[in-house]
């Protein structure tokens, strides 16, 4: 029923709400709007068929109106207080005429109707129909509607009040919707509304202008006006009868314009209440209008009518209406530029950052992407193909940061910045420029318009830019303007918005905000377009927006390139949005890569793709490393890590996770390298690599290696990666390549090392660095060599010698040496030496150290020891590495044992390290700059000298060379880093750090040369030096000691406090004595040394820089290996011998500088690390003199000289004041090691003057003092004096005894001073002048060393601690009584019984306590006895006489008398007369042959002679007519003549008188005696085979005393009582007695091995074998004694030589006196028997010989077991004092005879006398006895001789310790010479025969003194 009434009230023809909605194409959608109401989502219309394409949160901007908030604040549904409904009829009452009081209540009412009238046409389909039951509404009545028409065209009236006129409007608006009017009056009205009321009358109606001021309620007019026309339109499509509907539109649209640009210019919340969400009530307030409202309902009026009468409109019409609204809206944006915020808007996938491990992100960055996303999260979520506008807005505004704002990366925050307003009105423009593009066409400048304009909504900074509906319709419309059938020009439009090429109309569109904007959306409209290419025509997928396709453009929209220069970093920082949203961009893009989603069509291959993102990538470099705004550099990163991957998957692989890593890529990264990890590090290097971008053959190699050298600075490791492809693969490939190798040495190795190598480089890094510096000296030096080879071979021989011949380089040679890099090398690496400082604690940038240091942490003792983990270097740089690592063993250097040493038997001493207790290990300093840059230059230094630069033949070999020239160089570099001495050195200051100085001295002070003047090196001196530097205690177990002794000092400064004295006072007496000496020299006295450290003053630490064994951390050479292209000198070289030419410069290695810096080291150093070296090894090099020759080497060396003598004798500024020594070192022990140089000088004898040699000489004398560590060298020296300065010694000789005299010392020293006055009683030229004073002093010395073991004697004797000491207490006792008997000699026979009773005396207050004259003083007066009256040998000779006269024995009786101390026989022949009286003392025997004359051997008459007589005569009258000698023939070897067999044609027969008589022809030495000299003993003549040795020696003189004395006397009488002899009993018993003392020898015999070492020679078989020897082997040979002849030899001691055959040869030589006689085993003279590979029968000699002389001219040392044997004792070594080639035939020969010399005004360092180098090994437990000491250096002239004394003392000793070591007590041990033997025969003779009874009574005395039968005759 009620149904049928309601449809009764509608009106005829009037449609439901339904059905007119449709009619009217959504008419009634703007009444939400009118009231202040959000448009119902549910009403909305469905989507179209475009928008079905987007995804479900897409709406179509073409029916939502803008959604603006409301004013209202909302309240819930639920507390919404109820309203009563309204009532239609009320109202129309209250609009009479006079209803209402005011125009504002009435203003109300018509409001009220309105809302109820909205409501019911919104929410109800068929407004005529009832309400919803419950409601209390009715149904619209038509007569209401009639009268509200009436109403509202009466209230519109344009006079009427503002704001009742605007009701009126809103009031018409609904009416419109709900009832159309009539078009014309004479149309039917539903109605039947008045005719006034029409279509027109109510457009004139509306569009009038308003009366009164609008105030701000002209928006809310206008938006009612604008709303009832388009009710009035039915949404555009009726407009007849509307003239200028549009003009006036536009024109509204102007009077909105000022309120536009006011409301565009703030913010506000932009929030709705929730009641305007809701249904609003008729009398509640309505939300006022905003102009963006207003403007919206415009646009849609005319988008609704341009719809509907497209054909009314031109292409000019709508140009005009377009640019009409975007100058509108650019007014409105621009308005809101007044406050420009800059802020960071970063793109979706920043929220989506792939793991981004490995990018070097900075602390900030890594903050910021902490909170991204999985790499697996990411890769879905940029893969997705539906990602909306929407949604990628929303992500940028989650991560839209603002420089001031603290938020995070990612935060979902809101941000405090709101969307702008106008962008609510953009939706509706979007449609109209939509529906213009789609329906009509559009110029190019429009359309660009229309893009640039679209692109400044897109690029807005406000945090969540445009709201959603804006948004959304923008989106639509930028795929529109690219997928229109001219899409093309969009494309193109868009580049070049993005290039920035458009420009704004306005002057105010051209600030660089609006620029800014415009750009950033372009890249927005780009990135959406790309994300959707399935929207747009196929034709743009592939050909104008790829990636590759827009990159140029992407690039140009960069800020580094609108802005270019590093200059604009602040402008930079304004463009980072654009530069944001280029990056992601780019990151989105390869998410759908990297997804595999991307579409076909649209992306290129591999190449194209990572070019293109590269180009991009490239762009932002300078942004992310400058302006360092976290959202650029986290997505920045993002992308860098995940490019390879992405781009990879379009890289044809088989790989899961492929790759591909694009050139420019790369090139990113080099760029990024300050940012980069290690592991992206290693992809740049790994790429480098293997594309080979840095070797020759690739364009811009050079450039390409210098890009990887200055990336990756903060990144050690792939850094040294850098440099190790740089120095051994690139360096490695183009070292064969001379020119790449140039230039990239030039170009790339230099330039970087002079900027990095001093303070950037890592130890690993700087040893790679160093190795390819020394190659690339080396390499190119040897290049120059070749050419400067090739470029003498073009001259001719004349220019050749006189280049070669010229003292100083032309400008030729010197321009061949110079240029290249080879100076910049040297530069850098001394730069390196002098300005880093030393790494050790302590020692930074010290000159000075020392060996002390104060904190725990000082430096330690050098070791070896460079090793380092890196990786490995090429092959071809496997050899490099070693100059600076070198290994402990290689094969250039061979071990100890393939060399040999005795001294390492004597001393127990071995190369390696000794780990002693208390001797803590010290880390090794090996990684100190300064020290691996010294290393370095002696590489290089190296590998010129000893290296094939020189492989060129001698004879062609230049004198000067460019690797001479670069050695000379380096060397003299080195000199300046030790020590700079030299005006204009590159080194102006020495190595900083102290270890490298040690090091330069290390390898100065192994360098020789041999006899052509080669240098040569020599590393294993370890063992020479030890010894040395004990003294100064710099070995192990010197430390060890030290540092035992700072702990006990410590521990007694603990315990007691410190009393007051004189700290710095050296302790006195035997407590001043070293420490650490040998044990030989300790004296068998209990009282302990004094303590090295007094309480307090001890330091708390002792780690000394340098100490033995030690190592060179440094390339070496080859042992021994000559040098041919670097020589000392040459004294044939032509300039010498002109006499005003200058020195020669360039040829020669500058030895002269070098011993000028040692005098300067030990003039001013204060170093004493640095001095402590110097002094311990310099004594080595010097005795390598053909080192130092040279006039100006010379010269320095007796700089030297002086320098050494003086601080010996100095008595103010000591050095040990000068140097900082250590507490414990001392002036003693400085001065023992000065001693050791000075007694090497003594070999320059020939370049010093007579001063300088004085001066040697009082340096020794001033060692003669109480401390054993000074006397010894001094003794010694003084010793080799006497020989060598023999007129220097003898000027001082007086006071030299007289010092000696004053030191009664231990038995170590004693040896010295009795073997130095046995050299000086063995020389007469010396004591020539003696006085009877001298003399007693001479013998009061030698008295004194026995009364001082006598002494010791008397003490207990410990055998099992005491061998030692005991053998050498035996050998100076020896020595004692020997120096008594040589002195005693050395006196004539008239003036020896003057001393005899002084000599007595003293041996009698010498002896013993316990005994009351010992055996050897006993024997000692027998020898007086035998010598005072006479000097006849102590052995008779069986004469011609004796034969002659004793032939037949059956005549003849003998009878022997105990006599005193000798044993008479008498020989007598009964029938002639003729008999021989003999005396056997234990000294020596004597006999005499005599005739009785009283026996008649004529008959009376007989006139004949005596013919037995005659023999007798010529034999006593032989040396007058015997003939001279008979020379052998000689070739020019000196050997003799082959065809006399080796005998001497003396065999022949003789011109003597009797053919018995047989002369032996001896080889002559050479050696050159003095008139008067040594003791002649040693001069070769003839002997006789059956004469007494010495018989050809000496003129005999024979006083009478001496027979009656020898003969007669009971000397040394038994017993005064019975002085007469007693006979001897022949028994059996008794003439066994005899026989023995007849069987021992009289005179000490001795045996002596001489072998030979041909050059490298190592094996006793090879020495063995030698039947010959070198012209000075062969001249020292016949030095040492005279030749005899073995068959048959009866006289001479022949050691077990065959006499019978010639089985061991036919000559011997052997030396003899009256004291003792030595034979000398030569291999060289016994001959090679067949059968006998090993010549046994020569070791069965030799090697039973218990000192052997070893001439060694191998070139090597000689080790001391080199004879196996168990008789190894002593080994005296002789050798050439340099090794080499020069010790040939023809050298030896020259210098044997006229050596050649250069003219006297080039004096060259020399006197021309060969020397040779002498060293004494001694088996362990065998002390120090000879005068060698370590080794001395020995001329020619004098070696014989000294090596046969030290030889005789050697035996002497050597059969001491035999019996000694073999002895099981005290007893036992004493040794027994020959002599005491006798004595104790002679004494066990007398025990044998019966007593003698003296009888009591005086008669029977008398009876047996007559009785002569008793004593004269054995009486039956």
């Amino acid at each position: 029923m009620a149904d049928r009434e309601r449809s009764r009230d509608r009106p005829v023809g009037q449609p439901s709400s339904s059905s007119s909605s449709s009619t009217f194409g959504g008419g009634r959608s703007f009444l939400p709007n009118l009231f202040g109401r959000l448009t119902n989502p549910s009403k909305a219309p469905a989507k179209t068929d475009r928008t079905e394409a987007a995804t479900d949160d897409i709406l179509s901007p073409r029916s939502v109106a803008a959604a603006l908030p409301a004013l209202q604040a909302a309240a819930g549904p639920d507390t919404r207080p109820s309203v009563p409904p309204f009532d239609i009829e009320s109202a129309l009452s209250l609009m009479e005429p006079g209803a209402t009081k005011t125009t504002a209540e009435l203003c109300e009412l018509v409001k009220a109707t309105s809302v109820w009238l909205a409501n019911l046409l919104v929410q109800k389909d068929d407004v005529f129909s009832a309400l919803d039951e419950g409601s209390g509404s009715e149904a619209v009545r038509i007569n209401d509607l009639r009268t509200l028409y009436i109403r509202a065209y009466h209230f519109a009236n344009p006079k009427s009040d503002y704001a009742l006129r605007t009701a009126a409007i809103r009031l018409l608006a609904a009416l419109l919707a709900t009832v159309p009017p009539p078009v014309s009056p004479l149309d039917d009205s539903p109605l039947d509304l008045p005719h006034n009321i029409t279509s027109r009358s109510l457009y004139a109606l509306i569009t009038s202008s308003s009366g009164g001021q609008p105030g701000t309620a002209q928006n809310d007019q206008i938006l009612v006006e604008v709303g009832a026309l388009r009710a009035l339109t039915r949404n555009g499509e009726f407009v007849d009868g509307m003239e200028g509907i549009v003009g006036w539109l536009l024109k509204v649209l102007g009077k909105l314009k000022a309120d536009w640009l006011a409301w565009c210019s703030k913010r506000d919340d932009f929030g709705l209440p929730e009641d305007g969400r809701g249904k609003p009530q008729p009398f509640g307030s309505i939300r006022p209008a905003t102009p963006a409202e207003a403007v919206a309902g415009i646009i849609d009026l005319l988008l609704a009518i341009i719809t509907h009468h497209l054909g009314l409109f031109t292409t000019g019409n709508l140009a005009t209406i377009l640019r009409a609204l975007l100058d509108f809206f650019w007014a409105g944006m621009l308005a809101l530029q007044a406050e420009p915020t800059h802020r960071v808007s970063p793109a979706s996938t920043a929220v989506n950052l792939p793991a981004v491990a490995g990018l070097g992100l900075d602390t900030n960055l890594k903050r910021a992407t902490s909170i991204t996303r999985s790499r697996k999260e990411t890769s879905s979520t940029i893969g997705s193909p539906h990602i909306t506008p929407r949604s990628t807005r929303q992500s940028i505004s989650a991560l839209a940061l603002s420089p001031h704002s603290p938020t995070t990366l990612g935060s979902p925050t809101r941000m405090q910045h709101l969307p702008p307003r106008w962008s609510r009105a953009i939706p509706p423009l979007c449609t109209l420029i939509t529906s213009y593009l789609t329906e009509s066409s559009i110029k190019d400048d429009l359309f660009d318009e229309l893009l640039e304009f679209l692109c400044f909504a897109f690029g807005q900074d406000d945090a969540d830019g445009m709201i959603d509906t804006a948004w959304t319709a923008a989106y639509e419309l930028a795929l529109e303007m690219l997928s229109t059938k001219t899409g093309r020009r969009g494309e193109l439009s868009l580049r070049r918005l993005l290039e920035g090429k458009l420009s704004a109309r306005t002057e105010g569109r051209k600030e660089i905000d609006v620029e800014r904007k415009i750009t950033r959306g372009a890249v927005v409209v780009a990135r959406s377009s790309m994300q959707h290419l399935d929207r747009l025509p196929q034709a743009l997928h592939a050909t104008s927006l790829s990636l590759a396709r827009l990159a140029p453009s992407l690039v140009a929209a960069q800020s580094t390139t609108r802005f270019p220069g590093d200059s604009r970093v602040a402008d930079w920082t304004s463009w980072q949005p654009v530069d944001v949203e280029v990056l992601c961009l780019l990151q989105e893009h390869l998410g759908y890569l990297l997804a595999g989603k991307a579409d076909d069509a649209a992306i290129d291959d591999e190449w194209t793709e990572g070019e293109a993102a590269c180009q991009i990538l490239d762009g932002m470099v300078s942004v992310v490393l400058h302006v360092k705004i976290e959202a650029i550099t986290a997505i920045f990163d993002a992308i860098v890590h995940q490019l390879p991957s992405s781009i990879g998957r379009l890289h044809s692989s088989t790989s899961t996770t492929p790759t591909f890593y694009h050139p420019k890529y790369i090139d990113l990264l080099l760029d990024l390298s300050s940012r980069l990890s290690e592991d992206d590090a290693n992809v740049v290097i790994d790429f480098y690599q293997r594309e080979c971008l840095c070797l020759p053959f690739t364009t811009g190699w050079i450039k390409n290696t210098w890009r990887l050298l200055e990336a990756f600075a903060a990144l050690p490791a792939a850094r040294l990666r850098v440099l190790h492809m740089l120095f051994g693969d690139i360096y490695g490939y183009v070292e064969i390549l001379p020119e790449h190798r140039t230039q990239l040495v030039a170009q790339v190795v230099v330039p970087h090392l002079e900027q990095t190598l001093c303070d950037e480089y890592t130890d690993d890094a700087l040893k790679l660095a160093l190795s390819v510096l020394i190659s690339a000296a080396v390499a190119e030096t040897t290049e120059k060599d070749e050419q400067r080879r090739r470029v003498r071979a073009t001259k001719a021989a004349t220019e050749v010698e006189a280049e070669d011949a010229a003292a100083l380089p032309s400008q030729e040679v010197q321009d061949a040496a110079a240029g290249g890099s080879f100076d910049a090398i040297r530069a850098l690496i001394i730069k390196l030496a002098t300005e880093t400082a030393c790494t050790a604690p302590g020692l930074h940038g010290s000159a000075s150290t020392n060996a002390f240091a104060l904190v725990a942490s000082q430096s330690s003792t050098f070791v070896e020891g460079v090793s380092t983990d890196r990786p490995q270097a090429t092959s071809s740089l496997r050899s490099i590495m070693s100059a600076i690592s070198p290994p402990t063993r290689t094969k250039e250097l061979p071990s100890l044992a393939e060399h040999g040493t005795g001294l390492s038997i004597q001393s127990g001493l071995d190369d390696s390290p000794v780990q002693t207790p208390g001797a803590t290990a010290s880390p090794a300093h090996t990684d100190c700059r300064s020290l691996q840059a010294i290393a370095a230059l002696i590489a290089i230094f190296t590998r010129l000298t000893f290296a094939p630069p020189h492989a060129i033949e001698p004879g062609a070999r230049a004198t000067r060379t460019p690797a001479s020239s670069r050695s000379i160089t380096i060397y003299r570099d080195l000199l300046d880093l030790l020590f700079p001495m030299a005006d204009g050195a590159m080194a102006k200051v020495p190595a900083r750090c102290p270890r490298a100085r040690v090091l330069i001295l290390q390898w100065l002070f192994r360098l020789r040369a041999d006899r052509k003047h080669r240098i040569y090196f020599r590393a294993d001196i370890n063992r020479f030096i030890m010894p040395f530097a004990a003294n100064l205690y710099r070995t192990k177990e010197t430390e060890a000691t030290v540092r035992t002794e700072l702990d006990d000092a410590r521990k007694r400064s603990r315990q007691a406090p410190v009393m007051p004295g004189r700290p710095d006072e050296e302790p006195r007496g035997r407590s001043a004595r070293a420490a650490v000496t040998d044990a030989a020299t300790r004296s068998r006295s209990r009282s302990k040394p004094a303590p090295m450290f007094r309480g307090a003053d001890a330091p708390t630490k002792y780690n000394p820089l340098w100490s033995l064994p030690e190592t060179l951390a440094c390339e070496l050479p080859p042992d021994l290996q000559p040098s041919e292209g670097m020589t000392t000198y040459d004294p044939n070289h032509p300039s010498l011998r002109e006499l005003d030419a200058p020195p020669v410069e360039g040829v020669w290695l500058p030895v002269s500088e070098y011993v000028r810096v040692l005098n300067g080291l030990l003039r001013w150093e204060h170093d004493w690390e640095l001095v402590s070296y110097v002094l311990c090894f310099i004594p080595l090099q010097l005795g390598n003199k053909y080192f130092f020759h040279g006039r100006r080497a010379t010269h320095e060396v007796k700089a030297l000289l002086h320098v050494l003598c003086d601080g010996v004798l100095a008595t103010e500024n000591r050095w040990e004041r000068r140097f900082h020594v250590p507490p414990f070192i001392k002036r003693t022990h400085i001065n023992a090691a000065a001693y050791a140089s000075i007694s090497i000088l003594m070999s320059y004898r020939g370049v010093l003057d007579r001063s300088e040699c004085d001066k040697l000489v009082q340096s020794l004398i001033a060692g003669l003092e109480a401390s054993p560590m000074l006397a010894r060298p001094s003794l010694q020296a003084l010793t080799l004096g006497i020989f060598e300065l023999e007129q220097y010694v003898g000027k001082h000789l007086l006071t030299i005894i007289q010092r000696m005299e004053q030191i009664l010392l231990a038995p170590a020293i004693a040896v010295h001073i009795l073997e130095f006055l046995q050299a000086l009683g063995q020389n007469a030229n010396l004591y020539r002048n003696f006085t009877e004073d001298q003399y007693r002093l001479v013998f009061a010395v030698a008295i004194g060393y026995i009364a001082e073991h006598n002494a010791r004697s008397d003490q207990p004797l410990d055998l099992a601690t005491s061998r030692e000491a005991l053998t050498l207490s035996q050998h100076v006792i020896g020595l004692a009584y020997h120096t008594v008997y040589v002195w005693f000699m050395a006196l004539r026979v008239a003036q020896r019984p003057k001393h005899v009773a002084e000599i007595v005396r003293g041996l009698i207050s010498a002896k013993s306590q316990r005994q009351p004259v010992d055996e050897r003083t006993e024997v000692c007066f027998d020898w007086l006895a035998r010598y005072t009256y006479g000097n006849a040998d102590p052995r008779p000779a069986t004469s011609f006489l004796t034969d002659a006269v004793t032939r037949d024995d059956r005549e003849s009786k003998s009878q022997s008398w105990l006599l005193g101390g000798a044993v008479v026989t008498v020989q007598a022949h009964t029938r002639t007369g003729w008999a021989t009286i003999s005396t056997t003392r234990p000294t020596g025997s004597t006999a005499v042959v005599c005739k009785l004359e009283n026996v008649p051997l004529l008959e009376l008459g007989e006139a004949d002679a005596d013919l037995a007589s005659l023999p007798a005569f010529l034999m006593a009258d032989r040396e007058r007519r015997l003939a001279p000698p008979v020379e052998a023939k000689q070739d020019a070897s000196g050997e003799p003549d082959a065809g006399s067999d080796g005998e001497s044609k003396a065999d022949a027969k003789p011109t003597t008188l009797t053919d018995e008589t047989r002369a032996i022809v001896d080889v002559g030495s050479t050696v050159a005696y003095p008139a008067q000299g040594f003791d002649t003993s040693s001069l070769q003549g003839f002997i006789w085979s059956g004469a007494t040795p010495s018989q050809r020696r000496k003129d005999v003189t024979i006083e009478p005393s001496y027979l009656a004395l020898q003969l007669l006397a009971a000397y040394p009488n038994a017993s005064l009582d019975t002085p007469r002899g007693r006979p001897i009993p022949k028994d059996a018993k008794f003439d066994r007695a005899l026989r023995g003392i007849e069987n021992t020898p009289m005179i000490d015999t001795l045996k002596i091995g001489v072998l030979y070492v041909g050059p490298g020679q190592k094996t006793e078989t090879e020495i063995f074998g030698n039947v010959d020897g070198s012209p000075l082997y062969l001249d020292f040979l016949s030095g040492l004694g005279r030749i005899i002849r073995l068959k048959g030899q009866v006289d001479v001691f022949t050691g077990g030589l065959d006499r019978e055959d010639d089985g061991d040869g036919p000559y011997a030589y052997a030396w003899w006196d009256d004291l003792h006689q030595i034979i000398f085993h030569a291999p060289t003279m016994m001959p090679n028997r067949a059968g006998e590979p090993e010549h046994a029968p020569k070791k069965r000699l030799v090697g039973n010989d218990i000192v052997k002389i070893v001439y060694n001219e191998s070139g090597a040392d000689f080790a001391f077991d080199t004879v196996r044997t168990a008789f190894n004792f002593v080994n005296i070594v002789i050798s050439p004092h340099a090794t080499g080639e020069g010790g040939g035939v023809a050298s030896a020969l020259l210098s044997a005879s006229t050596p050649l010399r250069p003219p006297a005004h080039h004096e060259w360092a020399d006197d021309g006398e060969d020397y040779f180098k002498v060293v004494v090994q001694r088996a362990p437990g065998i002390p120090d006895f000879s005068p060698i000491g370590e080794h001395k250096l020995v001329s020619r002239r004098t070696l014989p001789v000294l090596v046969r004394q030290v030889a005789h003392h050697a035996h002497d000793l050597a059969a001491r310790f035999m019996h000694i070591r073999q002895a099981t007590d005290a007893d036992s041990a004493e040794y027994i010479t020959s002599w005491r033997s006798r004595y104790r025969a002679i004494n066990r003779i007398r025990d044998m025969l019966p007593p003698t009874e003296v009888p009591a009574d005086q008669r029977a005395r008398e009876e047996l003194l007559r009785d002569f039968t008793k004593t004269f005759s054995l009486v039956e």
